[in-house]
């Protein structure tokens, strides 16, 4: 946002990413486009998780899945929490969080599901 605007707006910080691969060289290190990619996708669940709680009185989000390991997902939910009032937890465990849940459930309550055929 600090491209397209000096001052930070209600709910908009310069920070904040206007668009994505908007200054990309056409000689960009691979590593630099990667970086980008990670980003976005970080970013992308963010938002995602921001417009689904709007108007919602939940505050805390729990993240799971391999994502949420990388090296820059603390940081990019840390600071999209900030920006959007909410609580992004990432657990040590996260991308485990379905086979835990599977190992966890008592048997009765499981559901066989039946493909058609």
């Amino acid at each position: 946002m600090g491209d397209i605007c000096k001052v930070d707006l209600p709910n908009l910080q310069r920070d904040m990413t206007a668009a994505n691969f908007g200054h990309v060289a056409p000689d960009a290190a691979p590593e630099d486009i990667a970086l980008g990619l990670v980003t976005m996708v970080l970013q992308s669940a963010g938002l995602a998780a921001s417009f689904t709680l709007r108007g919602e009185s939940v505050k805390d989000v729990v993240l799971t899945g391999a994502l949420t390991q990388l090296p820059q997902a603390g940081e990019q939910f840390a600071f999209m929490g900030e920006c959007f009032g909410l609580g992004f937890h990432l657990p040590e465990m996260g991308p485990y969080a379905t086979a835990l849940g599977a190992v966890l459930c008592p048997e009765e309550s499981q559901v066989e599901i039946q493909a058609d055929g």
